[in-house]
C-alpha cells in the first residue's frame, strides 16, 4: 500500500468512526496532521489531486465543521466548500445532493472552481479558460481563511499568472505570480513539508 493510500485509509476510518458517532474523534490532531500530509502528498501536480484524496478530505472538513462551536466552524466549512467544489460534479457518491445544495448556495450557484478553468487551460491552450482561471481563483482567494487550501490556491493562482506572463510577456504578472507564490509558502505553519512542495511552483520563487 503506497503512503498515499495509508493515509487516505487511516483519515476515512477516522470518517467511518465519525458516522458511527464517535464525533470528537475527528477533531483529534493526529488527524488533523495525516489530513495535512496527505494534502502534501497526494497531488498530482501542483493544484491537481485525484478524486480519491479530495473525497476523503472535503468529508473530513466537513464533519469537522459539525463539530466544532459555530465560532470556530468557518475554516473548515469554507475549505469543505473548495474542495467538494474540485470533485467531479457528475458523481453523486462523492457529493450527496443535500451537501450539493448548501456549496451551491455558499458558491452563488457555481461549482466551477479556479483550479478547474487552470487544468482547462492547460489542456487546451485555451486564453478564455485562463482568464477565467485567474478570475476564479482571485474571487475564491477573497473569502478563503489562512490554510492549507488557501496555500493551495495561492499556488494555482502562481502557476496561472506564470503561465498567463510566459504567452504574454506582461510583466505585472509575473510580479502578481511571484507576490501569490511567496504568499503561499508563507500560509503554511513554517513545520510544515507541503512548504518544500509549494516552493517548487512556478511563480514562487
Amino acid at each position: 500500500m503506497s503512503k498515499v493510500d495509508q493515509l487516505i485509509d487511516t483519515v476515512s476510518r477516522r470518517i467511518q468512526a465519525y458516522e458511527a458517532g464517535d464525533h470528537a474523534g475527528i477533531l483529534d490532531p493526529a488527524i488533523m496532521a495525516d489530513a495535512w500530509e496527505l494534502l502534501r502528498c497526494g497531488a498530482l501536480s501542483p493544484g491537481r489531486y485525484p478524486p480519491k484524496v479530495l473525497h476523503v478530505l472535503a468529508w473530513y472538513r466537513w464533519y469537522r465543521a459539525a463539530v466544532l462551536p459555530p465560532g470556530e466552524r468557518e475554516t473548515d466549512l469554507q475549505e469543505a466548500v473548495v474542495l467538494f467544489g474540485l470533485l467531479p460534479d457528475a458523481d453523486p457518491l462523492v457529493m450527496p445532493a443535500g451537501v450539493r445544495a448548501y456549496l451551491l448556495k455558499r458558491t452563488g450557484g457555481g461549482m466551477d472552481s479556479g483550479a478547474k478553468w487552470l487544468e482547462r487551460a492547460a489542456n487546451t491552450g485555451d486564453p478564455a479558460a485562463l482568464e477565467h482561471a485567474v478570475a476564479r481563483l482571485t474571487t475564491e482567494l477573497a473569502a478563503l481563511p489562512s490554510g492549507p487550501v488557501r496555500a493551495l490556491a495561492l499556488a494555482n493562482l502562481a502557476t496561472a499568472l506564470r503561465v498567463r506572463f510566459d504567452r504574454g510577456g506582461d510583466e505585472a504578472d509575473l510580479e502578481m505570480a511571484v507576490r501569490a507564490g511567496r504568499e503561499a509558502v508563507r500560509s503554511c505553519p513554517h513545520d510544515h513539508a507541503g512548504r518544500a512542495r509549494r516552493r517548487a511552483t512556478p511563480g514562487s520563487a
